[in-house]
Parts: structure tokens; C-alpha cells; sequence
């Protein structure tokens, strides 16, 4: 005996792969949803951005579509439909922002048809602080690549062997070395010093 009469599954679902973005002071930033439709036909489907009770902007999408969308983002990759907003990060702080679609008649569970997420400003530079023994490749690589950023404070640090320590100071393109100073933080006050810890 069958029990029940049919069950509508139609639902709607925003996802987005972080809830949380870290950004320079001011810059623009991307922030990239993925609208999922299971059980919905082809139609247009609204897309809202909202900070503060606001409505900032709309995007019209089809559920396979990719309006709004650049290539190459993050979230362009995610099946179903991809929608991107421009917004500027905080000069210092987090902002919220929301993004909503309509829930639709018939529509299983609408609670999921909204994301929040935090766009956090980190000032305009990044303290980086590398600790390593021998340097490889890879390090190496990785070090000259943050040298040449003018955004980045780098303190790359190396054991070289029981006696013998190097440290690399690199701050706005300009570089210091230090050898046999031990320059590694051994406090949690020490370590704060730095956004980033390799």
C-alpha cells in the first residue's frame, strides 16, 4: 500500500565556496555564487546582493546560465548557475554582505536560498614571516615570488645547520640580510606580528 501523494522537490540552493574573504584596504573584490535548481525548467531566476538592509544590485540568470559571470573567477568552475559581484573591501573592519534569490512558489525549502558573507580588510600590506632549515626550490621559488610584491613584508628565516642561522628581510623592494641572529619568534606577542605564517 502506498502511502503519501506525490512530493514536490523544487528548491533552490545558493552556495559559495567561502563565507569569508580577506582583502587589501579598498580593493575591489569578486564575490562569486553558485545557483543550484533541482527540479525547476528553464527560467530566469533574480540573483540580489544586499548589505546593511539595502539592495545593491540584481543579476538575472537562467539555472544553467552564467550571467554575471567571468571567466576565470573563483566559482566559474561550479556547475549550475554562477553569478559574480564587484564590490570594494572596507578601508579597515568587515563588511557583510548577503546575497538572496526569491523563493519560489511551491519551492521544497527556502532556506537555503541565501549566503552571508564577510569581506575583511587586512590594511594595505601583509607581514609574512618563512621559517625553514635548508632552503629548496620550492622555498626559494616561493620566497622570490613574495619579494617582488610591493604589498608583501616578507621574513624568511633559515637553519642553515646547529651554528649557522640566515635571515632574509625584504620590505617595498628593498632587502636585508642578517646572519647568525636569531630572529625567530618564541612569543605569542612575537608571532601576532605577523598575518601570515609559513
Amino acid at each position: 500500500v502506498a502511502l503519501g501523494g506525490p512530493r514536490d522537490d523544487r528548491n533552490l540552493r545558493l552556495t559559495v565556496n567561502h563565507n569569508e574573504i580577506l582583502a587589501f584596504a579598498s580593493d575591489d573584490v569578486v564575490i562569486a555564487a553558485t545557483l543550484e535548481h533541482p527540479g525547476y525548467e528553464q527560467q530566469l531566476f533574480n540573483v540580489e546582493l544586499w548589505r546593511d538592509g539595502e539592495k545593491l544590485q540584481t543579476i538575472e540568470t537562467t539555472p544553467d546560465g552564467t550571467d554575471g559571470a567571468v571567466p576565470g573567477l573563483p566559482g566559474a568552475e561550479l556547475p549550475g548557475a554562477v553569478v559574480h559581484f564587484k564590490v570594494q573591501a572596507p578601508a579597515q573592519g568587515e563588511a557583510a554582505y548577503t546575497l538572496k534569490t526569491p523563493a519560489q512558489p511551491g519551492e521544497a525549502d527556502a532556506s537555503d536560498n541565501q549566503q552571508t558573507i564577510y569581506v575583511r580588510a587586512i590594511g594595505d600590506r601583509v607581514r609574512v614571516l618563512m621559517v625553514e632549515a635548508q632552503p629548496g626550490w620550492d622555498s626559494k621559488f616561493l620566497v622570490q615570488s613574495l619579494k617582488r610584491s610591493r604589498r608583501v613584508d616578507l621574513t624568511a628565516l633559515y637553519r642553515l645547520n646547529a651554528k649557522r642561522q640566515l635571515a632574509v628581510i625584504a620590505s617595498r623592494g628593498e632587502e636585508q640580510r642578517l646572519e647568525n641572529q636569531d630572529l625567530f619568534p618564541r612569543t605569542a606577542e612575537a608571532m601576532d606580528q605577523y598575518d601570515v605564517i609559513i
